[in-house]
């Protein structure tokens, strides 16, 4: 295994010192975003560290540990820790796309090492949480939907909060069943949106695998690369994967009544292919509802916005809900 230190780049922006810290990780199937800054939200040094989630989870831990002193932290005194992962979040954490975390404790493991208290959320909680700090006049309420291995979304409300619903469940679009469709999932239901047009489900049927059959990143970015060559069969995919989410989106957008849909994921950034698709496909269902349905405007900060925001919310007692899995330390 990669000595951890060997992974951790020399941060940007790492003048100055500050006594009290607030510490982001927006972590991605394939890398991890880490964001310093002072008690006001004042930046002081942001780094990308190359990993693989599906590596141990107490590794990717000590990683984050290392990125974070890697731009200023060994030398002060952290004072929050706000983590984005990819997985579902409902008391404990469950990630069929991350093998060896499921119940993984890795708020505590990041407390032990940070010396700080840690709130893990879902990464499209935070990237929904950054959209909401662009300051448009047409804020909320929206629908944020991030595209990668699995699907899943946030809901943020007119008040600029992300709807968590009971036991944390809300967001999870990816296994609403789509008609028609009868491949397992890994959830044990049959047809879900996950198993038809997730990047995962698209690398499996390249590949002629079962739909439950392990997928990684890897799988995926290759996956990506022949979209980006032209494949034809590869197009197909994301084809009829963006008009599957469109499909999806719009009946949750009869429910909604969202001012916008944001689209997120490296699926999305890739290129227009897949957005035009979904927009397709929910024009097929709601020609006639004005719905802006787009991109998400800073997709390498988002997550990182988002999760200052959540951090200075909780620090400045403004917080009243209870958003993820926090650990037992005091702020």
């Amino acid at each position: 295994m990669t000595p951890v230190n060997d992974l951790v780049p020399k941060a940007s922006g790492t003048e100055g010192r500050a006594s009290r810290q607030l510490l982001v990780a927006d972590c991605t199937h394939r890398s991890l975003r880490l964001g310093v800054y002072d008690e006001k939200g004042k930046s002081i040094g942001r780094t990308v560290i190359p990993v693989d989630l599906a590596a141990d989870p107490r590794f990717v831990a000590r990683t984050i540990a290392a990125g974070f002193n890697a731009i200023d932290v060994a030398s002060n005194t952290p004072l929050i820790c706000v983590v984005g992962l990819p997985a579902r979040i409902a008391g404990s954490l469950t990630a069929t796309s991350m093998p060896g975390w499921s119940g993984i404790a890795i708020a505590s493991d990041l407390e032990e090492v940070l010396g700080c208290r840690v709130i893990v959320e879902r990464s499209a909680v935070l990237r929904s949480l950054g959209e909401a700090q662009t300051g448009r006049s047409d804020n909320g309420p929206f629908l944020y939907v991030d595209i990668d291995l699995g699907i899943t979304a946030a809901v943020v409300t007119q008040s600029g909060r992300t709807l968590h619903g009971a036991q944390g469940l809300a967001g999870e679009i990816g296994h609403i069943p789509v008609s028609g469709e009868r491949a397992s999932c890994a959830c044990g239901s049959i047809g879900c949106l996950d198993t038809v047009a997730s990047g995962a489900a698209m690398a499996r049927r390249m590949n002629g695998l079962e739909s439950t059959a392990a997928v990684t990143s890897s799988d995926v970015d290759r996956f990506r690369a022949l979209v980006a060559l032209g494949d034809r069969e590869a197009q197909r995919e994301i084809r009829q994967a963006g008009l599957s989410i469109g499909f999806v989106i719009a009946g949750l957008a009869l429910v909604l009544a969202p001012r916008r849909i944001v689209l997120g994921g490296v699926l999305i950034t890739d290129g227009e292919e897949l957005l035009v698709a979904v927009r397709d496909g929910f024009a097929t269902r709601l020609a006639r509802r004005a719905v802006d349905l787009r991109s998400v405007d800073r997709p390498e900060s988002a997550g990182l916005d988002g999760g200052l925001a959540l951090a200075l919310e909780v620090v400045r007692g403004s917080r009243r809900d209870q958003p993820g899995i926090r650990s037992r330390g005091r702020v």
